[in-house]
């Protein structure tokens, strides 16, 4: 990825199934028709989809949605635009949003080519490099040389269960085996803990938890009554089972939170996204409401290329 992670935005259809994002382009005109139908169906089948939302954004509104499948499979409850998904790596876009209502900010006094270290109680450095300074577009544009290393993530903070908080961070990121070779800025490499990382950075600059900060000025003006980064704030009726495809059947899974809240923690709607998406695709407006500049939503739409 050679982006701010949210170049994807431009794209005009979105399909939400089981936390997995599908971002394909649509050009041209378009008509939705029985035979459309019939290809997601038989796609959802290869695939092991037992259900999936899709919507399409038109001239900044959306122009089509609809459910495909049932979000209780055993059950036969059909899915809606109004089932809470978690929607995985989509939550670094919403990440990134916040990110640049603070370099909007004039109080905060933040820029993206900051050194992130000045607003965190530890230095972030890759420890190959120690004296190269990793920066806010580093982190959004994958590019700070942190590697995405999940199995070793899920090792400590997970399967050893080591409270996932400042401290236990900064320990797991003064390991060289977590950054990659290459110095920061001359190389990308996909990772989730960088976005993380920022979700910190948010916490730091505005003395608000991430998840608050979100709450307060993304989705309460966006309309997003249904979305959180918890799977506690919902009761079981609004969310989609999840489901493995294992020899033939589809066998269910826990609602695990994740601790990578800011890299891959959110759940929400169809209908509740799409506003999101909106606001993007509308230069930083949605409903009257400006969320962002337009010069920042086009900065974020922007290649960010290495230094």
């Amino acid at each position: 990825m050679k982006t701010i992670s949210i170049k994807g935005f431009a794209f005009t259809i979105v399909l939400l199934f089981l936390g997995v994002s599908i971002l394909p382009n649509i050009c041209g005109s378009y008509e939705i028709t029985d035979d459309f139908d019939s290809k997601i169906v038989e796609l959802m089948k290869k695939a092991h989809m037992p259900s999936l939302v899709a919507c399409i954004i038109k001239d900044n509104v959306t122009a089509w949605s609809k459910g495909y499948g049932y979000s209780d499979y055993y059950n036969k409850k059909n899915t809606s635009e109004d089932i809470v998904y978690p929607v995985a790596s989509l939550t670094k876009s919403v990440t990134a949003t916040p990110i640049m209502q603070i370099v909007e900010n004039d109080s905060y006094d933040v820029n993206l080519d900051d050194n992130v270290s000045k607003y965190l109680p530890f230095d972030l450095k890759n420890p190959k490099y120690p004296d190269v300074a990793i920066t806010f577009r580093m982190l959004l544009a994958h590019q700070s040389s942190l590697g995405d290393t999940t199995l070793r993530f899920t090792l400590i903070f997970k399967i050893l269960k080591i409270p996932y908080n400042l401290m236990t961070f900064e320990k797991y990121l003064s390991n060289p085996k977590v950054w990659k070779d290459y110095k920061p800025g001359e190389g990308v490499c996909y990772s989730t803990e960088g976005i993380d990382i920022l979700g910190l950075l948010i916490q730091q600059v505005t003395n608000q938890s991430y998840s608050d900060y979100c709450q307060e000025h993304i989705f309460k003006p966006l309309k997003m009554y249904n979305t959180s980064f918890y799977f506690s704030d919902y009761n079981k009726e609004q969310l989609a089972c999840l489901y493995s495809w294992i020899a033939g059947f589809y066998f269910k899974r826990p609602f695990t939170q994740t601790s990578y809240v800011a890299g891959m923690g959110l759940k929400t709607t169809l209908s509740d996204f799409s506003r999101f998406l909106i606001m993007h695709t509308s230069g930083g407006v949605y409903d009257g409401v400006r969320v962002l500049s337009k010069e920042s939503v086009d900065e974020m739409h922007s290649v960010q290329y290495l230094g």
